[in-house]
């Protein structure tokens, strides 16, 4: 069940803290690695399957779930990273990771008490499937394709920003010390993305992924042409765009998942989702030199090409719209 694969990843993630309590070394750090890799096997897919069970097939209602996930882990963030600064000086890094310890066990108790997640009912028109992976892949076909485009599209504009914010700052002659109260401004803009679809449910998820779209691709060139002190405005409020187009990309796949009766497969296909993102952030990690070598300014203005191509492309994408008000 999602639960219990959950309660697993945490256990993992507990296990790894303590590894890097109590280890050293190089052999220490590569064991840690591993065990947190399988860790993230449990989550794939699972958490996104698990706040759709409660939501009883209603993506709004999962629209407006997952952005309240989304708020409480940028809440985490932020406090975290504001205590760190404070803890550090005082407790140094091993007092740092036994407090992350102490607060992954807490997770994991909190975890180990929340209600299982509610099963799809099997019934005479849309009976439960129990197929093999071979089968749902090839029940996706070119769907999946779109949404592997689409979602490691996303990642690739968040590594964009992780990587290349820095060197903006720079090129623009403002203190790199920036990057840090400007990492937490845009983590706190997640906490008014539930604010966002409540205030938007007029209207239709097809006109939102549309317009913040184009929005996203206007940030971009702004990005390219932009280099003095006006660049923060859209530094900030580039990663809120993005994770309400996140957000509406999400409610695309499971509406899309509810549509084709594969939910008790959710979190498999969520996970081969999840794995095609995963695979192009490894490829840009590789080549992060390469593309730092070229002028960033080219990198942005072909995001915005991509973004706004994207906008276009959603004009046509009616079927997976089609639960859409």
């Amino acid at each position: 069940g999602y639960k219990k694969s959950l309660i697993l990843n945490q256990i993992l993630l507990c296990l790894c803290k303590l590894i890097f309590l109590i280890g050293f070394g190089v052999t220490f750090f590569l064991l840690e690695t591993i065990i947190e890799a399988i860790a993230a096997t449990f989550s794939s897919g699972t958490i996104d399957a698990y706040i759709h069970s409660f939501c009883d097939s209603d993506n709004d209602l999962y629209t407006q779930e997952k952005a309240k996930f989304i708020a409480f882990g940028s809440t985490g963030f932020i406090v975290s990273t504001i205590l760190f600064s404070l803890l550090y000086k005082q407790i140094e890094i091993n007092g740092l990771i036994f407090v992350s310890l102490i607060f992954s066990i807490i997770g994991l108790i909190f975890l180990s008490i929340s209600p299982n997640e509610i099963q799809v009912i099997e019934n005479g028109e849309n009976p439960v499937k129990k197929i093999k992976l071979i089968e749902i892949v090839k029940n996706l076909n070119s769907n999946l394709l779109v949404f592997l485009i689409l979602n490691s599209l996303i990642g690739l504009s968040f590594i964009i920003i992780n990587f290349m914010y820095i060197l903006k700052i720079a090129s623009a002659g403002l203190s790199e010390e920036l990057i840090t109260p400007i990492i937490l401004i845009y983590t706190a803009g997640d906490l008014f993305i539930p604010y966002f679809f409540k205030m938007t449910e007029k209207y239709s998820n097809k006109i939102l992924f549309i317009s913040t779209s184009a929005i996203c691709s206007l940030i971009f060139v702004i990005f390219a042409l932009l280099n003095n002190l006006f660049i923060l405005i859209p530094m900030v409020v580039l990663p809120f765009i993005l994770s309400i187009i996140s957000t509406l990309l999400d409610k695309m796949e499971n509406s899309f998942i509810n549509k084709i009766h594969l939910e008790n497969q959710r979190a498999t296909i969520l996970s081969i989702l999840n794995m095609g993102n995963n695979f192009l952030e490894i490829i840009f990690l590789f080549s992060s030199a390469l593309l730092t070598s070229y002028n960033q300014n080219f990198i942005y203005l072909s995001m915005g090409i991509v973004f706004f191509l994207i906008s276009l492309f959603s004009l046509k994408l009616n079927k997976f719209f089609s639960n859409s008000k």
